[in-house]
């Protein structure tokens, strides 16, 4: 469980480097590339994919037949996510802010039904899709979508929470939790023996990160305008 070491450190939060051409790390941090991976691809799984892979295979232990609620699935964890549910089996449920334009794009990815991000009307809609409700949440919202996460859930369900866009504190009814034998689990990032099995769903093509654009260090400002506008789909990917 090397995720949840008392000492943690990321490069670009405590470490300088994040955008450095060269750093300077522990071996055993480190994994080899199989020969034909994508670098750019691959630098896609240790945030985004592991989280996503974390949650729904190792912690949700999501089954074939269940169905899955993705709230805001046209991001990086959304991408996985989709992808890593449709592997397990899963019916997804998923949805967006830009439904319009997205829609196709995240049916691709293997989404079964998108809805638009409007968390009264999906409450509504995936109370038709699901009468007795979804067996996982995967909730990366925060408090706006907290409370729908909470009560879709059916008898035995889990959410699963690793964001907090929208805020720090929601109200939960605890009494749920017994009278419906419902789980919440926190979740934060993955295991190094996780990224080794995303690494190789990558290399026999049975995972494909979406890319929005490669671009170079020297394009880093470029990156942020891209990111603080949310006009791009999937990730951005610097390149030296």
């Amino acid at each position: 469980m090397e995720h949840l070491c008392q000492n943690w450190q990321y490069f670009g939060m405590h470490r300088a480097g994040g955008y450095a051409e060269l750093v300077t790390v522990p071996e055993r941090c480190c994994i080899r590339l199989p020969d034909g991976v994508d670098a750019a691809e691959a630098a896609c799984l240790p945030v985004a994919g592991l989280t996503a892979f974390h949650a729904l295979v190792s912690v949700g232990k999501l089954e074939p037949g269940e169905t899955l609620l993705l709230w805001g699935a046209s991001g990086g964890v959304g991408n996985f996510a989709i992808q890593l549910a449709k592997l397990q089996g899963a019916r997804v449920l998923a949805t967006t802010r830009r439904s319009a334009e997205l829609s196709s794009v995240l049916q691709q990815w293997g989404a079964d039904v998108v809805l638009p991000h409007d968390p009264d009307a999906v409450a509504e809609a995936v109370r038709q899709l699901a009468p007795d409700g979804v067996d996982v949440v995967l909730d990366y919202v925060g408090p706006e979508t907290f409370p729908h996460s909470w009560a879709l859930l059916r008898k035995g369900g889990r959410l699963l929470l690793c964001g907090i866009l929208t805020g720090r504190q929601a109200q939960l009814s605890l009494h749920l939790t017994y009278l419906r034998h419902l789980s919440i689990h926190g979740i934060y990032l993955g295991t190094r023996a996780e990224l080794e099995q995303l690494l190789q769903l990558l290399e026999s093509g049975r995972l494909r990160p979406a890319i929005a654009e490669r671009l170079s260090l020297a394009q880093a400002a470029r990156a942020h305008e891209l990111m603080e506008s949310s006009q791009h789909v999937g990730k951005l990917v610097l390149l030296p």
